[in-house]
């Protein structure tokens, strides 16, 4: 606890006075937002200008006033953070304080306990973090967003440092490749991919760091996590001054599963459209016995031609017109 004014006989008025006269101007003088508050009643038992002027209520107002009407955490909460600064060197607190105007800012207090005139009090230096809480907050959203959206898109991104060949992974390529942490060796990274791909991999980044030709691969790898094989998309650029890669990777192996159904449908199609026979084109018939004469030069009967070339099969009848002539 600071102690304003402590001595011992004729001098204890005499330094007492003066200390507090120094406390005062420096106090009241002082740009930063000050006030001095009794922690048994919360009661605001001094203020400065630049307190004034944040807050909105004159110096002789605030003075009436408890730190519970400004405070917008309950009273309960409000008097046992008071009692830790009382106890503690240093306290730092945040709480969102109430204006005059009645909006609110977000503040950072630092409280000391001082003692005056015998009696304990906390002293507190208020500092407005209101934008500083805001970015905060903007940033937490933001990433946020980023997290939903590489969850949502199944992809994620990266970044690699050539100096400490480390790779720095976002959450979304972390969860891909099935890594617990989000800094990972390069060389871990080259031996989650399937075999066959390495060579590939190691020739494109090669091409990108040394002749920046573009990093845009897709192959299979070994998901860490547990064993299985998921198919990426892997685009990155390089930034020669910083000797960084920067990337994204997205898992593609349901469109990869899509693909390959779409492709195994257009084979079989493929080959039920090969096994349907059909006839086009024109048909050499003979105007008298109607036979039809095929490729080879042969004359056959209609029901054998059309038999051999559809899958259509015959049944034999007799039409009216014909009973009536062979059969009156």
């Amino acid at each position: 606890m600071m102690r304003v004014g402590v001595c011992n006989g004729r001098r204890v008025d005499e330094d007492l006075s003066v200390n507090e006269l120094r406390f005062s101007q420096m106090f009241h003088g002082h740009s930063a937002v000050m006030l001095v508050i009794d922690p048994a009643t919360g009661g605001i038992v001094d203020a400065n200008e630049a307190a004034a002027r944040f807050y909105g209520w004159p110096v002789s107002g605030l003075k009436e006033m408890t730190i519970h009407q400004i405070n917008d955490l309950p009273t309960e909460i409000v008097q046992d953070r008071m009692a830790a600064a009382a106890a503690e060197p240093r306290a730092r607190f945040e709480f969102r304080h109430r204006l005059a105007d009645g909006s609110t800012r977000e503040v950072e207090v630092y409280s000391n306990g001082i003692e005056i005139a015998g009696r304990a009090y906390l002293y507190s230096i208020i500092h407005d973090i209101t934008e500083r809480v805001q970015a905060e907050q903007t940033k937490r959203a933001v990433h946020d967003r980023l997290r939903r959206a590489e969850e949502f898109a199944r992809f994620g991104h990266w970044e690699y440092s050539l100096d400490d060949r480390i790779m720095h992974a976002s959450e979304g390529a972390s969860r891909i490749y099935g890594f617990f942490t989000a800094t990972i060796p390069l060389q871990t990274i080259r031996n989650c991919a399937l075999a066959e791909y390495r060579p590939i991999l190691d020739r494109a980044l090669g091409d990108l760091i040394e002749r920046n030709l573009p990093f845009d691969q897709e192959f299979a790898i070994h998901r860490i996590s547990d064993g299985a094989i998921v198919q990426v998309h892997s685009k990155a650029e390089y930034d020669g001054k910083t000797r960084r890669i920067f990337g994204v990777v997205q898992d593609i192996t349901q469109r990869k599963r899509i693909e390959e159904e779409r492709e195994r449908l257009i084979r079989e199609l493929q080959q039920a459209i090969e096994q349907v026979k059909t006839l086009s084109g024109i048909v050499p018939i003979c105007a008298h016995c109607k036979r039809i004469r095929d490729d080879r030069g042969y004359w056959e009967h209609v029901e054998a031609y059309v038999s051999e070339h559809t899958e259509a099969e015959f049944s034999h009848g007799i039409c009216p017109q014909c009973l009536e002539r062979f059969y009156p």
